[in-house]
């Protein structure tokens, strides 16, 4: 119990061909009978509009896949660029650190030297086995491992 639709193909003698592509323009679309004209005697002029629309058809594919490849390599060169300025930024800041760390180990070699010279100066000398010395050492051993050029 549903509808069906009937449909009358009778003959109306008018025969039409229609390429169904809208993305191509300038092209004729339509080839029918007509008061004058014969569909048979458009078969030439429609197969050429066939071949007109497949090399629109293809060539609009080759542009299309010309201008994805020209997306591609300004995206890879972008993500190039991006990785090179992360690498350099990565090196700017070891290098940062690495001179921070030779100014610190030079500070304290150089307040090393002060320290003993004042000790020198007050006792004469610095003892091999005193706790002064013991720290002297211990402050340079604590230098020479902040100190990037120290291996």
């Amino acid at each position: 119990m549903y509808n069906t639709l009937e449909y009358d193909y009778s003959p109306n003698g008018v025969l039409f061909l229609k390429i169904k592509n809208d993305d191509v323009w300038n092209t004729r679309k339509t080839w029918s009978d007509g008061k004058i004209q014969r569909l048979e005697d458009c078969l030439n002029s429609f197969v050429g509009g066939l071949i007109k629309t497949a090399e629109a058809i293809r060539h609009r594919r080759i542009e299309r896949e010309r201008q994805e490849l020209e997306w591609q390599e300004r995206r890879r060169q972008q993500e190039e660029s991006e990785r090179i300025r992360r690498e350099e930024e990565e090196k700017l800041k070891v290098l940062d650190r690495e001179v921070a760390s030779w100014h610190r180990s030079q500070q304290i070699r150089l307040y090393v030297d002060a320290v003993k010279k004042w000790a020198i100066q007050k006792y004469g000398e610095v003892k091999p086995d005193s706790k002064l010395h013991q720290w002297l050492t211990w402050a340079t051993q604590q230098a020479d491992r902040l100190d990037p050029l120290v291996e």
